[in-house]
C-alpha cells in the first residue's frame, strides 16, 4: 500500500511517499510561507523522483490541524483534489497527534503542544502506543500560565511535554521538554496504520481541525 502525505500546517512544508513501513521518499523544506506556491510542485517532484504517478498512489493522507490556518485550507486542498481526481480514500490526523507519536517512545504519556500565539498552546496529551497514540485528554487552546497545573492532573512530575519551540516553555525547568519536528513521514506511516484499521474517509468526510477562529476573524471580532 503506498501513501502520499502532506504536511502544510506549520512553517516547513513536508511531503513524504510511504510503501507498507518503508519510507520511499520524504522532503522537508526549510520554514517559510509559501506553501501555496511550493506544495504541488513538491508532490510532483516527489512522485518523479521515485517514478511513480498520481494514479499509483493507494491513501492520500494530510495533517489537519491544528496550526497555520491558510497550511491547513492549501494541504487540504491538494490532497482532497488528487484523492477526488484519483477515487481514492484520504487520512486526516491531528499535528498534536503526530508530534505525540514521534517525540514519546512507547509506553510513556506527555502532552503535545503547538504555538497558538497570543500566550496560548494548542495542547493534547496522549499514551504513546506501540504503532499509534491514544487520546488522554482532547485537544484545545491552553493559555501558557495553565499549563503546569493541568499537566500535573494528568501526568507524573514533571510532565513529558513534546511539539515546537514555544517561548517560555523550551526552558521551563518544570517540564520534560523535547523538541519534535513536524513530519510528513509520521503522517504517512499513521495513515497507513489507520488505513489498516478501515479508518480512512472519502474526501467530504475530510475535514480541518482549527479548534479556534482565525487572526482574521479574531480582529473582526474585537471590532
Amino acid at each position: 500500500m503506498i501513501v502520499l502525505a502532506v504536511h502544510t500546517t506549520s512553517p516547513s512544508l513536508g511531503v513524504a511517499i510511504t510503501a507498507g513501513n518503508e519510507v520511499i521518499t520524504e522532503t522537508v523544506l526549510p520554514p517559510a510561507k509559501e506553501h501555496l506556491e511550493n506544495l504541488a510542485p513538491l508532490v510532483c517532484e516527489s512522485l518523479a523522483s521515485i517514478a511513480l504517478k498520481p494514479d499509483d498512489i493507494d491513501v492520500f493522507a494530510a495533517a489537519i490541524g491544528p496550526g497555520s490556518f491558510s497550511g491547513i485550507r492549501i494541504g487540504l486542498g491538494l490532497i482532497k483534489g488528487m484523492a477526488l481526481g484519483m477515487g481514492r480514500p484520504v487520512v486526516g490526523l491531528s499535528s498534536l497527534e503526530l508530534l505525540a507519536r514521534l517525540g514519546l517512545e512507547p509506553g510513556e504519556s506527555g502532552a503535545a503542544i503547538i504555538d497558538a500565539r497570543r500566550n496560548h498552546v494548542y495542547m493534547a496529551v496522549y499514551e504513546r502506543l506501540d504503532n499509534d497514540a491514544r487520546v488522554l485528554w482532547s485537544s484545545e487552546l491552553v493559555a501558557k500560565p495553565l499549563i503546569y497545573s493541568k499537566l500535573t492532573d494528568l501526568l507524573q512530575k514533571p510532565p513529558i511535554v513534546v511539539g515546537e519551540v514555544v517561548e517560555g516553555l523550551t526552558d521551563n525547568p518544570d517540564l520534560q521538554f523535547r523538541l519534535t519536528p513536524h513530519s510528513p513521514t509520521e503522517c504517512a506511516l499513521l495513515a497507513g496504520v489507520r488505513y489498516d484499521k478501515g479508518e480512512a474517509k472519502n474526501v467530504f468526510e475530510l475535514n480541518p481541525l482549527y479548534i479556534r477562529v482565525s487572526d482574521a476573524e479574531h480582529k473582526r471580532i474585537k471590532k
